[in-house]
Protein backbone atom coordinates (compact mmCIF):
# COMPACT_ATOMS: atom_id res chain seq x y z
CA UNK A 1 0.00 0.00 0.00
CA UNK A 2 2.81 2.42 0.88
CA UNK A 3 4.48 1.66 -2.45
CA UNK A 4 1.25 2.47 -4.31
CA UNK A 5 0.90 5.79 -2.47
CA UNK A 6 4.56 6.65 -3.16
CA UNK A 7 4.12 5.79 -6.85
CA UNK A 8 0.92 7.83 -7.09
CA UNK A 9 2.62 10.79 -5.39
CA UNK A 10 5.59 10.57 -7.80
CA UNK A 11 3.27 10.49 -10.82
CA UNK A 12 1.28 13.46 -9.48
CA UNK A 13 4.46 15.50 -8.95
CA UNK A 14 5.65 14.63 -12.45
CA UNK A 15 2.39 16.03 -13.80
CA UNK A 16 2.62 19.13 -11.64
CA UNK A 17 4.80 21.44 -13.76
CA UNK A 18 2.94 24.68 -14.19
CA UNK A 19 0.47 25.51 -16.90
CA UNK A 20 2.63 28.22 -18.48
CA UNK A 21 5.57 25.82 -18.81
CA UNK A 22 3.43 23.15 -20.46
CA UNK A 23 0.97 25.16 -22.54
CA UNK A 24 2.71 28.35 -23.67
CA UNK A 25 4.71 28.55 -26.89
CA UNK A 26 8.42 29.00 -26.22
CA UNK A 27 8.83 31.27 -29.27
CA UNK A 28 7.81 34.92 -29.32
CA UNK A 29 7.41 36.97 -32.52
CA UNK A 30 8.13 40.67 -32.99
CA UNK A 31 7.54 42.61 -36.21
CA UNK A 32 9.91 45.43 -37.18
CA UNK A 33 8.81 47.99 -39.77
CA UNK A 34 10.54 51.16 -40.91
CA UNK A 35 9.71 54.20 -43.00
CA UNK A 36 11.27 54.12 -45.47
CA UNK A 37 11.33 50.31 -45.72
CA UNK A 38 14.49 48.33 -46.49
CA UNK A 39 16.52 49.28 -43.40
CA UNK A 40 19.09 46.84 -42.05
CA UNK A 41 17.73 45.24 -38.84
CA UNK A 42 20.08 43.86 -36.18
CA UNK A 43 19.47 42.18 -32.82
CA UNK A 44 22.25 42.64 -30.28
CA UNK A 45 24.62 43.59 -33.09
CA UNK A 46 23.80 40.61 -35.35
CA UNK A 47 22.15 41.52 -38.67
CA UNK A 48 18.86 39.66 -39.18
CA UNK A 49 17.73 41.09 -42.53
CA UNK A 50 15.92 44.14 -43.91
CA UNK A 51 12.65 45.70 -42.86
CA UNK A 52 9.84 44.88 -42.82
CA UNK A 53 10.84 41.78 -40.89
CA UNK A 54 9.30 39.41 -38.37
CA UNK A 55 11.76 38.15 -35.75
CA UNK A 56 11.21 35.05 -33.62
CA UNK A 57 12.84 34.95 -30.18
CA UNK A 58 13.14 32.17 -27.65
CA UNK A 59 10.89 33.08 -24.73
CA UNK A 60 13.24 33.98 -21.88
CA UNK A 61 13.99 36.88 -19.59
CA UNK A 62 16.41 38.62 -21.98
CA UNK A 63 15.77 42.15 -23.22
CA UNK A 64 17.47 42.31 -26.62
CA UNK A 65 18.40 45.54 -28.36
CA UNK A 66 17.10 46.05 -31.91
CA UNK A 67 18.97 48.44 -34.18
CA UNK A 68 17.78 49.72 -37.57
CA UNK A 69 19.77 51.67 -40.13
CA UNK A 70 19.29 52.76 -43.73
CA UNK A 71 21.87 54.59 -45.81
CA UNK A 72 21.35 58.34 -45.59
CA UNK A 73 19.41 57.99 -42.32
CA UNK A 74 20.25 58.04 -38.63
CA UNK A 75 20.52 54.66 -36.86
CA UNK A 76 17.86 54.01 -34.22
CA UNK A 77 17.86 51.57 -31.31
CA UNK A 78 15.22 50.07 -29.06
CA UNK A 79 15.55 47.68 -26.14
CA UNK A 80 12.67 45.21 -26.23
CA UNK A 81 11.23 45.15 -22.71
CA UNK A 82 9.63 42.04 -21.24
CA UNK A 83 6.89 42.12 -18.64
CA UNK A 84 4.74 39.58 -16.82
CA UNK A 85 1.72 39.70 -19.09
CA UNK A 86 -1.98 38.91 -18.70
CA UNK A 87 -1.60 35.51 -20.33
CA UNK A 88 1.18 34.59 -17.90
CA UNK A 89 -0.97 35.67 -14.96
CA UNK A 90 -3.82 33.58 -16.40
CA UNK A 91 -1.57 30.52 -16.28
CA UNK A 92 -0.80 31.23 -12.63
CA UNK A 93 -4.55 31.31 -11.93
CA UNK A 94 -4.87 27.97 -13.77
CA UNK A 95 -2.11 26.60 -11.52
CA UNK A 96 -4.02 27.73 -8.45
CA UNK A 97 -7.35 26.27 -9.61
CA UNK A 98 -6.43 23.05 -11.43
CA UNK A 99 -3.21 21.67 -10.01
CA UNK A 100 -4.50 21.12 -6.45
CA UNK A 101 -7.33 19.01 -7.87
CA UNK A 102 -4.82 16.77 -9.68
CA UNK A 103 -1.87 16.68 -7.33
CA UNK A 104 -2.76 18.27 -4.00
CA UNK A 105 -0.93 21.00 -2.10
CA UNK A 106 2.59 19.73 -2.78
CA UNK A 107 1.89 19.67 -6.51
CA UNK A 108 0.56 23.22 -6.34
CA UNK A 109 3.79 24.51 -4.83
CA UNK A 110 5.84 22.58 -7.39
CA UNK A 111 3.74 23.98 -10.27
CA UNK A 112 3.96 27.57 -9.02
CA UNK A 113 7.70 27.20 -8.44
CA UNK A 114 8.24 25.81 -11.94
CA UNK A 115 6.23 28.58 -13.60
CA UNK A 116 7.67 31.45 -11.56
CA UNK A 117 11.20 30.06 -11.88
CA UNK A 118 10.78 29.58 -15.61
CA UNK A 119 10.43 32.29 -18.19
CA UNK A 120 7.04 31.54 -19.71
CA UNK A 121 5.27 34.19 -17.63
CA UNK A 122 7.03 36.95 -19.53
CA UNK A 123 6.35 38.46 -22.92
CA UNK A 124 7.52 41.51 -24.82
CA UNK A 125 5.50 44.63 -23.99
CA UNK A 126 4.79 45.06 -27.72
CA UNK A 127 4.96 42.65 -30.64
CA UNK A 128 5.13 45.33 -33.35
CA UNK A 129 7.59 48.22 -33.59
CA UNK A 130 7.67 51.01 -36.17
CA UNK A 131 10.73 53.18 -36.73
CA UNK A 132 10.37 56.50 -38.59
CA UNK A 133 13.93 56.93 -39.86
CA UNK A 134 15.25 60.48 -39.96
CA UNK A 135 17.44 61.62 -42.82
CA UNK A 136 21.03 62.36 -41.88
CA UNK A 137 23.42 63.27 -44.69
CA UNK A 138 26.88 61.75 -44.30
CA UNK A 139 25.82 59.46 -41.44
CA UNK A 140 28.42 56.75 -40.84
CA UNK A 141 26.81 53.31 -40.64
CA UNK A 142 27.09 51.47 -37.33
CA UNK A 143 29.66 48.64 -37.38
CA UNK A 144 26.93 45.98 -37.32
CA UNK A 145 25.19 47.43 -40.41
CA UNK A 146 28.10 46.42 -42.65
CA UNK A 147 28.00 42.73 -41.65
CA UNK A 148 26.25 39.95 -43.51
CA UNK A 149 23.04 38.43 -42.16
CA UNK A 150 23.89 36.27 -39.15
CA UNK A 151 27.57 37.30 -39.04
CA UNK A 152 28.71 37.63 -35.44
CA UNK A 153 30.38 40.75 -34.12
CA UNK A 154 34.01 40.09 -33.12
CA UNK A 155 33.20 40.21 -29.40
CA UNK A 156 30.67 37.36 -29.76
CA UNK A 157 32.72 35.00 -31.92
CA UNK A 158 32.88 31.72 -30.06
CA UNK A 159 30.20 32.72 -27.54
CA UNK A 160 27.26 33.04 -29.91
CA UNK A 161 24.24 35.35 -29.67
CA UNK A 162 20.75 34.45 -28.45
CA UNK A 163 18.80 32.34 -30.83
CA UNK A 164 16.86 34.57 -33.17
CA UNK A 165 15.01 33.39 -36.24
CA UNK A 166 13.75 35.84 -38.78
CA UNK A 167 11.03 35.76 -41.41
CA UNK A 168 10.05 38.40 -43.96
CA UNK A 169 6.95 40.22 -42.78
CA UNK A 170 3.87 39.40 -44.81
Amino acid sequence: MKAAIATLTAVALALAPGCATILRDDVERVTIETEPPGAVVAVDGVVQGRSPLQLSFQRDASQPVVGVWLEGHEAQYLQLARVMDVEGIGYLVMDLLLVPLLTGTIGLWVAIGVDLGGENFYAFEQDHHFFDLQEAAGETPPAWATRKVGELPPELVGGGPRQVRQQPFR
